[in-house]
């Protein structure tokens, strides 16, 4: 290859990238991380706006990218395994159930991660705190 065609060749290549985006997204918008809220038997929304504002905490104070709004699942749902991040909320006692355990537990040794929130009113909650510790 001559000099002249090595060139023409070397300022198409850089036409080419000036013309690509400026922006490239490794990862989409809708690859965000999706907190899952756990859904269970006793008060697990007490307070509806709590979840949100603690994606936002996440958000703000971690690298992670995440979703604006969790999603409320029980731990045995298929698409509960998708979720890197749960979050376990309430301020009364509640009940799991065999299969529910064994899902979580699964679902914690293969990686997952778990934040317990014991959202008593004025004081943790007994109860909540009883649930979580069985």
């Amino acid at each position: 290859m001559d000099r002249r065609k090595f060139l023409q060749c070397a300022n198409a290549g850089l036409l080419g990238l000036a013309a690509a985006p400026s922006v490239a997204w490794g990862i989409g918008m809708d690859q965000r991380v999706r907190i899952a809220r756990i859904r269970h038997s006793g008060n697990w929304e007490r307070y509806k706006t709590a979840p949100v504002a603690f994606v936002h905490e996440v958000r703000d104070r971690t690298s992670i990218d995440a979703a604006p709004v969790p999603l409320a699942l029980r731990v045995t749902a298929a698409s509960f395994a998708r979720h890197p991040l749960a979050l376990l909320s309430g301020d009364d006692g509640f009940r799991l159930s065999d299969i529910e355990r064994n899902a979580l537990r699964r679902w914690l040794s293969l990686g997952g991660f778990l934040i317990v929130d014991n959202s008593g009113l004025r004081a943790w909650s007994k109860g909540f705190d009883d649930s979580v510790r069985r």
